[in-house]
């Protein structure tokens, strides 16, 4: 729809162009040609100008016949001699007997006249010396009929040149818009991502434009974005090569004592392989938290599929069921709310990975003399599920590089909701939103 309206738009602009060129060039027109034929109408009404170019003609045929040794029986000649002196008609005399007249065929006895030749309006006679001999030329005037054909070629000649500047200035400012974008994409293309495309008007070039910079934008942000997962992976693998360093230096050290027959007693043997049996553990427990973490964040090689679900019903099984445990560990749980009714679209699989990993954490860090909550809330169109517990004192870290809440996280971003890991001096709460459909 969006497109089919540019296309519109941009189409009456060139036809609203065309049309205001077109009315431009007929308000020359009109005005000059009116005033061209007012100055030529008081030209033509002026006698004196009849008499001053039949003479100016007369001049011009003797000087023709002088120069040509032209005879008043030639009338191709003679034609060809009028053919250079629009509007005008020549009749060669003499005596009574007409000899020459343009556009007509005389014979050898010619046509008489019984009138005497002389001036009348738009005649002139003068007397014209050929070879062979002297005739009288008279000549008839339509110079009507030529200068306002040579006035409406000048009136259009000129209303043309203004339609075709008005059309120029119009189209020269899409035209320099497109030498602008054609300069910022060079400078696009210099490697300088920062520049920031010009978007002027609303047309397909704006939307063109808009399209360049916002494709920009996307490859900074992408840029960013993979300089950003570059430095996290590698702040990832420093801290998970510390944490797995720890255990392992360990393990090898009891595993070097007790291959070395360094053991003072079969049960301090036994106390070795105890203890590096629990490093071997935690060692396993930090390489799968890695594991987990590059699953969830590998969208190269995963697609997350959403099925539509009762939200109250699958919260009441994930969420109750890790309850449950809790209360079974010795954990006193407060409920605050109540799920509502709602519909969720969720991978099944991730969902409960996300609250395992949740409940996993309260186990490892909580304060068993304290409540653990869980409350329900509607908020921004959403559903709002947190958890809440308060951090065990003499609790220590497995996971120091915190893989379990980045894994919580992703899991909801690619659920279309948001996570929110907030810690006080001596709590923590998780706050989850969904999307409700």
């Amino acid at each position: 729809m969006n497109k089919r309206f540019h296309i519109r738009k941009l189409g009456a602009e060139l036809v609203l162009g065309a049309l205001i060129a077109l009315l431009a060039g007929l308000c020359i027109y009109l005005p000059l040609r009116t005033g061209l034929y007012s100055i030529l109408d008081q030209r033509l009404s002026d006698p004196a100008y009849y008499e001053q170019s039949a003479r100016k003609s007369a001049g011009q045929l003797q000087d023709y016949a002088d120069a040509h040794g032209l005879s008043m029986t030639d009338p191709k000649a003679l034609d060809t001699f009028v053919n250079t002196m629009p509007g005008r008609l020549l009749m060669l005399w003499q005596g009574n007997r007409l000899i020459y007249a343009t556009g007509m065929v005389i014979d050898d006895v010619g046509i008489t006249n019984d009138t005497e030749a002389g001036y009348s309006p738009g005649r002139m006679s003068f007397p014209i010396r050929f070879s062979d001999g002297t005739a009288v030329a008279e000549f008839y005037f339509y110079f009507e009929e030529y200068y306002y054909l040579l006035v409406n070629v000048a009136a259009a000649a000129v209303a043309g040149v203004v339609v075709a500047i008005v059309l120029i200035l119009l189209i020269r400012r899409k035209t320099a818009y497109i030498a602008q974008l054609e300069r910022e994409l060079k400078i696009l293309e210099g490697g300088d991502l920062h520049y920031q495309i010009t978007v002027r008007g609303s047309d397909e070039l704006a939307s063109l434009a808009q399209g360049i910079d916002d494709m920009r934008r996307s490859i900074i942000e992408r840029e960013q974005g993979e300089a950003a997962a570059r430095a996290a992976n590698h702040a990832l693998v420093t801290a998970m090569s510390h944490d797995l360093r720890s255990p392992l230096t360990a393990l090898i050290g009891y595993l070097d004592l007790i291959c070395g027959g360094k053991c003072d007693s079969p049960e301090q043997e036994k106390h070795f392989i105890e203890v590096g049996r629990r490093k071997a553990y935690q060692i396993k427990a930090l390489s799968d938290k890695l594991f987990e973490y590059f699953l969830v964040y590998d969208t190269t090689s995963r697609t997350v599929g959403l099925e539509e679900v009762d939200g109250r019903e699958l919260l009441s099984q994930v969420v109750e069921e890790g309850l449950f445990d809790l209360e079974s560990g010795g954990f006193q749980i407060v409920r605050e709310g109540v799920c509502p009714a709602c519909r969720l679209r969720v991978n099944i699989g991730l969902f409960r990975r996300l609250f395992t990993n949740l409940f996993t954490n309260v186990e490892k860090y909580a304060d068993h003399r304290a409540a653990v909550s869980v409350g329900y809330a509607q908020e921004g169109g959403g559903l709002v599920v947190s958890l809440c517990n308060r951090v065990a004192k003499d609790s220590r870290r497995v996971e120091s590089t915190e893989i379990g809440l980045k894994t919580c996280e992703k899991i909801m971003e690619d659920h279309g909701g948001r996570f929110e890991a907030v810690r006080t001096q001596d709590g923590f709460c998780a706050r989850m939103w969904f999307p409700v459909d």
